[in-house]
């Protein structure tokens, strides 16, 4: 996907920022564009050692993200190690991260280069049986995540943006995105004032969550790393927080299927739960319909797609 976050380097860049992490010893050989990033620009590097790794480099400082994108390089660091010492399985190892902005405009990380490729892309090339199979093990795999636990919620590793409270931490990141929407005069189908005053009717159902989950948040397909039809790795964890299991992408209202309830220890959702599922799906259906804008996207698809989630989850909400 082409974005104007994404901050191409000259191969003599990349020489020199690889230099920076593994010496003149051991130069880069060649590089190669990844094509499937939405926001940051990823690179495959092919190393005199013969050793392939991988690049991220984040968006050059001036360009404006969304209130939900501070500090994504950061995070995604972070949050890798984290997982990697606590042994969930499959998490690239981080071999350099370089937050100084001195050779390149924005920061960068270099990790290990995984076999495999997205369950997105190797989606159709499986059988039912293979994605039920692996839905499953997602599932499973998501739970060991969710169960390490923080002492606020919110955001990963920005402590001003974190709260005791789960409410008061989801109630900010909602407002924050609907002043991003504010700013760049972006409708989503629903005043934002009417959507903040039903999340105030809607405190009560938040109190029930009291302990702050470690989430990767964008566990969708393009995130899931596969290899002969199983489970290889999660990627991308630029988003993660402090939060409620139930805010992971792989529950929301598009995409949720019975393998991954029954791989997660689910059997179905009680009234409070449901409800707040559905909150978390409007916090990420308004998020992806202005992201759009943001990254300055060659086309409007996906906001019209997301509107109409955003609809009908709302539809529900409304009811209730």
């Amino acid at each position: 996907m082409e974005a104007l976050t994404k901050n191409r380097q000259s191969e003599r860049k990349l020489r020199e920022m690889t230099e920076r992490a593994f010496g003149r010893e051991n130069t880069l050989l060649s590089s190669r564009e990844l094509q499937e990033g939405f926001c940051n620009i990823a690179y495959e590097l092919t190393m005199a050692s013969g050793e392939a790794f991988i690049m991220k480099i984040a968006p050059a400082k001036e360009i404006a993200l969304m209130s939900c994108e501070i500090e994504m390089m950061r995070t995604e660091v972070r949050a890798m190690q984290l997982a990697r010492e606590r042994g969930i399985l499959g998490v690239p190892q981080v071999i350099y991260y370089d937050a100084s902005r001195k050779i390149c405009s924005g920061e960068y990380f270099i990790m290990e280069k995984l076999d495999g490729k997205s369950y997105f892309a190797a989606k159709e090339e499986l059988s039912k049986e293979q994605q039920a199979a692996l839905e499953f093990e997602i599932g499973r795999q998501l739970c060991g995540l969710h169960a390490i636990t923080g002492t606020k919620f919110g955001h990963f590793c920005e402590e001003s943006l974190q709260f005791s409270l789960w409410y008061d931490a989801f109630y900010s990141m909602v407002s924050r995105v609907m002043e991003d929407g504010r700013k760049i005069q972006i409708s989503v189908g629903v005043p934002y004032g009417e959507i903040l005053k039903k999340l105030e009717l809607h405190k009560a159902y938040f109190a029930e969550v009291i302990r702050p989950q470690f989430i990767h948040f964008d566990s969708w397909d393009g995130n899931i790393f596969v290899k002969d039809g199983e489970f290889v790795a999660l990627i991308d964890w630029e988003r993660a927080l402090w939060a409620e299991s139930l805010m992971e992408d792989r529950f929301r209202f598009h995409g949720v299927n019975e393998d991954f309830l029954r791989g997660c220890g689910i059997k179905a959702l009680t009234a409070a739960q449901q409800i707040r599922s559905y909150w978390y799906d409007v916090y990420l259906y308004i998020i992806m319909m202005l992201e759009g804008t943001f990254r300055h996207y060659e086309t409007d698809d996906q906001y019209r797609w997301v509107n109409g989630l955003f609809l009908q989850v709302w539809d529900r909400l409304a009811g209730i």
